[in-house]
């Protein structure tokens, strides 16, 4: 009655059933949180409530993947605003007090902490250049190889398998996670702007636990469902012979990552 559902007979009663009944307050405020994170994602309009639903099947399906919960713990952090000091920045924007910058950047991030971390900072900007690079882009041309609805959604770019960006995504989402809490730690610290080669340092520590990250589920050998469609030459994490798995850097082994 609660929820403005129908009466449930006591025979038809199950564990599963008294959560959802239990659980439903908490359950609204999440679907909330997630059209919020649809709408900052870029999805405007009357599809950003048909994306909120179609993202919660996604995270459904990533959960499902067999790899270690650590590595998927970031995305459904950032989905539900519930990164460490977030919604403390958000209300006390709202009261018009004035919160701790950006310690890379330097910026008051106007436009939200999960906006800016996750997309907009210094230190996101030297990951997503090496992704751009490992999708066969020119360093000039990286940062736009995706968007950061494809990104934030895990809606895979074009020419690009959905099951290897499932995994880029979480890997990504969770290294710009370690990127944010090195950063605030360091500016806490500090208590000023951090210097260039400080900030140059983070970024290539997060560019390092992106590609770290792929390298343990590659080291897994697990084929996740729909591997068998992963083209032989794909970017990231492509098919070898006998359809297992190898990592494909954006730049020779030999040589030196590029600088972000």
């Amino acid at each position: 009655m609660q929820c403005g559902g129908p009466p449930i007979l006591l025979t038809a009663y199950t564990v599963k059933a008294g959560t959802v009944l239990q659980m439903a307050p908490q359950l609204a405020a999440l679907k909330a949180k997630h059209l919020q994170y649809v709408c900052d994602a870029g999805v405007s309009g009357v599809g950003a409530a048909l994306a909120a639903g179609a993202f919660v099947c996604t995270l459904a399906r990533l959960w499902s993947l067999k790899w270690e919960n650590h590595h998927k713990e970031a995305l459904w952090r950032v989905a539900a605003n519930a990164c460490w000091a977030f919604p403390r920045h958000a209300s006390e924007r709202a009261r018009g007090v004035t919160v701790d910058p950006c310690w890379a950047c330097g910026v008051d991030m106007q436009d939200g902490d999960r906006r800016h971390w996750f997309w907009d900072c210094t230190v996101a900007l030297s990951l997503r250049e090496s992704m751009g690079m490992a999708m066969g882009f020119l360093p000039e041309e990286a940062l736009s190889a995706f968007s950061r609805e494809e990104l934030w959604l895990v809606r895979p770019p074009a020419g690009l398998a959905p099951p290897v960006w499932d995994v880029v995504c979480l890997a990504a989402m969770s290294a710009l996670d370690f990127g944010r809490q090195r950063m605030v730690m360091a500016g806490l610290a500090a208590r000023a702007k951090l210097p260039s080669a400080r900030v140059l340092s983070i970024g290539l520590a997060v560019v390092a636990d992106f590609w770290g990250r792929l390298q343990t589920f590659v080291t897994l050998g697990i084929r996740p469902k729909g591997w068998d469609a992963v083209p032989f030459a794909h970017p990231f994490i492509s098919r070898a012979v006998g359809d297992g798995m190898v990592l494909r850097l954006p730049y020779d082994a030999d040589s030196p990552p590029p600088s972000p």
